[in-house]
């Protein structure tokens, strides 16, 4: 998540307006991270049974 604010900052200094790569880059972070989520959700419910 941290590369993610990272990028975001740098498109911003860069002066990057809302463009549809930019929302791309968005929603795919953000489906990234939800994955990320779920998989640590489904090793966790692992790690106990």
């Amino acid at each position: 998540m941290r590369d993610f604010h990272l990028l975001l900052s740098l498109l911003y200094h860069k002066g990057a307006k809302m463009s549809l790569e930019f929302i791309l880059i968005l929603i795919l972070s953000a489906w990234v991270g939800v994955n990320e989520w779920r998989l640590e959700r489904i090793e966790k419910k692992l790690k106990n049974d």
